[in-house]
């Protein structure tokens, strides 16, 4: 009797414990909910919202909304979008929290490189993209081409080889399937010419030039786009020396299988039977 009893003392207590956990575990959940805006008011679609320190995050839908899960309602939501200040809110156990966000002042007065001279980002109105050397060298390629891919939009690259010294990419602006299947210009400082023995490390910028208002003053050599790169300036001040250093290995994803001598010729005499002969 006093077993009994005591088993099922036992059991009202593991099952409390077990509740008080379910209740624990959520109330350490927390749902977010919200929208994020531009300073019109405007709803912007795209945007990204993470949990600072982690890989938790959402994008917004067509109407700026966003949901996100949490395990606790402590830290900080990043929100950040292309052309827009990056935003840090904190939690502190808020369900709706709505974000207005600034556009960004210093990226609208970028210079961007064009054909024939520069201008403010906040000027062009012709369609293009431009990267600088700083995204360029995190790429640990020995050709600059082939760290342009997935980096410009509109920018399409194919590699056709990996042997070392001929792994260059072909450059597509305008689809694959462009007129003539023709290759945009490349220009370097001006003068057409190739950027595939160019060193990353000396690049300043590369801007590409997709549509007819960018490429005017190209004329029908732009008329498949234009590559425009940019070298590194020296400037006013004390001397700097760099170094960088970057090592890798390439091999064959799957090497094919030979067949012996044997089997090689059983089945070179099985096909001269075959052919008649």
């Amino acid at each position: 009797m006093k077993q009994s009893l005591l088993k099922k003392v036992g059991t009202i207590i593991i099952l409390y414990l077990l509740t008080l956990l379910s209740h624990e575990s959520v109330a350490q959940s927390l749902t977010i909910k919200g929208k994020i805006k531009d300073e019109t008011g405007q709803a912007l679609p795209g945007v990204t919202v993470l949990v600072k320190g982690t890989t938790n995050g959402a994008t917004t839908d067509t109407e700026g909304n966003y949901t996100l899960n949490i395990p606790n309602g402590s830290g900080t939501l990043v929100v950040s979008f292309i052309g827009f200040t990056t935003k840090e809110v904190p939690i502190n156990n808020q369900t709706t929290i709505n974000v207005n966000l600034a556009p960004d002042a210093k990226a609208l007065g970028e210079v961007v490189v064009l054909a024939y001279g520069q201008q403010k980002k906040e000027t062009v109105t012709g369609s293009v993209a431009t990267i600088q050397t700083k995204e360029l060298v995190q790429s640990p390629v020995s050709n600059l081409t082939n760290a342009l891919g997935g980096r410009l939009p509109g920018l399409i690259t194919t590699q056709r080889s990996g042997e070392p010294g001929v792994d260059a990419s072909t450059f597509y602006i305008r689809g694959v399937h462009s007129l003539n299947n023709s290759t945009p210009i490349i220009m370097v400082d001006g003068v057409e010419r190739s950027m595939d023995y160019l060193d990353p490390n000396d690049v300043e910028s590369i801007s590409i030039l997709k549509d007819a208002a960018a490429t005017a003053v190209l004329g029908m050599r732009g008329a498949n786009g234009a590559v425009i790169v940019t070298t590194k300036r020296g400037k006013i001040g004390k001397p700097q020396v760099s170094f960088r250093a970057a090592g890798g290995l390439q091999e064959g994803t799957r090497s094919p299988r030979y067949l012996g001598s044997y089997d090689y010729a059983r089945l070179r005499n099985e096909a001269l039977i075959n052919d008649g002969a």
